[in-house]
């Protein structure tokens, strides 16, 4: 995993990242940034393919 791009706090704190499809965000296990990622989802792009099955 690259760190390069990093702020220092991130540096420490950044345990893993992956790609994951929209659906499966709510049931990934340990934290997820931020923390409402569905929401924060539904309100940049209200069109996607969670329309209607979010609350932003």
């Amino acid at each position: 995993m690259s760190r390069v791009g990093l702020l220092p706090h991130e540096e420490t704190s950044l345990e893993a990242y992956a790609w994951a499809p929209w659906p499966d965000l709510g049931s990934l296990p340990g934290r997820v940034e931020p923390p409402h990622l569905l929401s924060v989802l539904a309100a940049l792009l209200p069109d996607g393919p969670w329309r209607g099955r979010l609350t932003p």
